[in-house]
């Protein structure tokens, strides 16, 4: 069975910019009225650094915004698992130190990744937000289990070492942020990072493809939109095994393929594996680049009309249950 798990960073953008309500919240209610009318599933990677930053500043907030953000994400999570969906956990690390100055995030180091800090500050991190994020929502769901953990600012590569022994004593179970080109990918669609803890990457399904096929209109409109709000380079993609002069590794996107192009990747990934095995093929995209849903409701009715017995849309919980 090929499960295709949607997964969404529910974040701001990298500098602090943007709005939650614009940005977050309102994407994910598209989301979940999609998943409801069409029967899909998608996972919220949530940015806990970010939300408990919002938390610390929440009546501040209030003034400049007229509005708490880290309760409406925390309601909407809540309705999120309460739906059936799923919220796993996404780590920015330049929220450590974060401050609000006259209503403006002051971020010292928006490209810092986690490695910088030293493995009690890491096991420290990680453990109070997934403690924080099970609290939360096992208001709603008692059985809820934060498992998986995607990471940021390492290019698109699993966690080190350092981080593994993290998860470790934390007990997260899966990490995804490296893509199908990984060398240690293999014929389940993913790899251990510690077999003897059940560690695994859960990697991120795309295509090698020529430069020139890079700028579909929808990927143009996303980048005119994010220079409004972020005017760095999107320093995620860089150091990709695929990337050249000429070719570029594109990632299975929900927000910036068409339902028709959605589709032809899924059916690229569906022929490198075997469809009687529970193989993950895992998307991506953001809540701030979800403008509408259409492309993704198109390929929801192509997967439900014509892939009924080999696939189904799951969520990072269900597939760390397969599993584990």
């Amino acid at each position: 069975m090929f499960h295709i798990i949607p997964t969404i960073d529910y974040e701001l953008f990298g500098n602090g910019k943007g709005d939650v309500v614009k940005h977050m919240i309102r994407p994910a209610d598209k989301l979940i009225d999609i998943c409801d009318k069409y029967d899909a599933k998608v996972t919220l990677m949530m940015d806990f650094l970010e939300y408990e930053k919002f938390s610390c500043y929440s009546d501040e907030l209030k003034k400049y915004l007229g509005y708490k953000p880290d309760l409406k994400i925390k309601n909407q999570i809540k309705n999120y698992v309460k739906n059936g969906l799923d919220v796993q956990l996404h780590i920015h690390p330049q929220w450590y130190d974060a401050d609000l100055k006259n209503g403006r995030w002051d971020i010292s180091n928006p490209k810092r990744p986690i490695d910088f800090f030293d493995l009690d500050t890491v096991v420290s991190i990680l453990e109070r937000s997934k403690k924080e994020l099970e609290r939360i929502l096992k208001e709603v769901e008692p059985e809820y289990e934060c498992k998986t953990l995607r990471l940021t600012n390492q290019g698109w590569t699993p966690p080190s070492k350092k981080i593994v022994n993290a998860m470790k004593k934390t007990g997260l179970k899966m990490h995804s942020l490296a893509t199908t080109d990984h060398p240690k990918n293999n014929e389940n669609g993913f790899w251990y990072l510690d077999k003897e803890s059940n560690i695994v990457e859960i990697p991120i399904f795309g295509v090698k493809l020529p430069n020139y096929l890079r700028y579909t209109p929808l990927r143009v409109i996303t980048a005119l939109y994010r220079k409004l709000y972020q005017t760095d380079v999107d320093h995620t993609s860089k150091n990709n095994r695929s990337e050249t002069k000429n070719y570029y590794f594109s990632k299975w996107d929900v927000c910036k393929m068409s339902g028709r192009r959605m589709y032809q990747y899924y059916k690229k990934a569906t022929s490198k594996f075997d469809e009687n095995k529970d193989i993950p093929l895992v998307m991506i995209g953001h809540t701030k680049d979800f403008f509408n849903g259409y492309g993704f409701i198109r390929f929801v009715k192509l997967i439900n009309k014509n892939e009924r017995k080999t696939a189904r849309f799951s969520t990072m919980r269900e597939f760390n249950e397969i599993i584990n």
